[in-house]
């Protein structure tokens, strides 16, 4: 096989993988909807397998559990705009968390359960932020503050652990 070919299987496989995962998490979120500990923590994990498997851009990955989770509310009950004013924060959230394993576990060689715990730390602390203060401006209800908190970090730490798990069973 010469070197194009290597480099479009290659490409194929990344792309292959990418849409795995994006699809395997919209699917997901629009298809159960609770309870969120266990959903959150089967998404993060599928977000943080990606570090470790996906090399390329995985924007859509980033966004596609929180469109499953609008369109199932649009199809199958009261269509919460709440969601559309999280959505960016979400999907930056799920930004942070995944740039953040991928330069503590893979660039700086750190621990993989202090990773995580940091870059769990991130993505709570900011989600949380962000929802405090369209709470505060009373953009969405303060309802929204429990499940964007505390609940964000143990989905996070959850998700990690079945990520190393696989990790651990894969290699």
């Amino acid at each position: 096989m010469n070197s194009v070919n290597k480099y479009n299987v290659k490409l194929n496989n990344e792309f292959f993988k990418i849409t795995v995962y994006s699809l395997l998490s919209f699917f997901i979120s629009f298809t159960f909807s609770s309870p969120q500990l266990l959903i959150g923590s089967i998404i993060n994990s599928i977000l943080i397998f990606s570090v470790f498997n996906i090399k390329k851009d995985v924007t859509f990955l980033l966004i596609a559990p929180s469109l499953g989770a609008l369109v199932r509310g649009a199809l199958f009950g009261p269509f919460s705009i709440f969601l559309v004013f999280l959505m960016p924060f979400i999907w930056v959230s799920n930004f942070l968390l995944i740039k953040s394993m991928k330069f503590f576990v893979i660039e700086k060689k750190f621990n993989y359960f202090f990773s995580l715990m940091f870059s769990g730390g991130i993505k709570s602390i900011f989600l949380f932020s962000f929802t405090s203060i369209l709470v505060w401006l009373n953009i969405i209800p303060n309802i929204f503050l429990v499940s964007m908190g505390l609940i964000q970090f143990f989905t996070c730490f959850l998700g990690g652990l079945i990520s190393f798990g696989l990790k651990q069973v894969r290699y």
